[in-house]
């Protein structure tokens, strides 16, 4: 991965902020994560872990 590649990532909150901005009414962090998974955002995320909607949620 490039310095670039790297830098194009965004955060666990940058994420949150996207969907529900988006989706313009409150979720779970479940619903955040899902939602932003079927939209294909996760591949802009920098996470290998296993429970990210917990990150999310501790994040916000």
């Amino acid at each position: 991965m490039t310095f670039l590649e790297f830098a194009e990532k965004v955060t666990f909150l940058e994420f949150a902020e996207k969907v529900l901005k988006e989706e313009g009414k409150p979720l779970s962090t479940i619903d955040i994560w899902n939602i932003g998974k079927d939209k294909g955002y996760t591949k802009e995320l920098r996470t290998k872990g296993f429970t990210p909607w917990n990150t999310i949620g501790a994040q916000i």
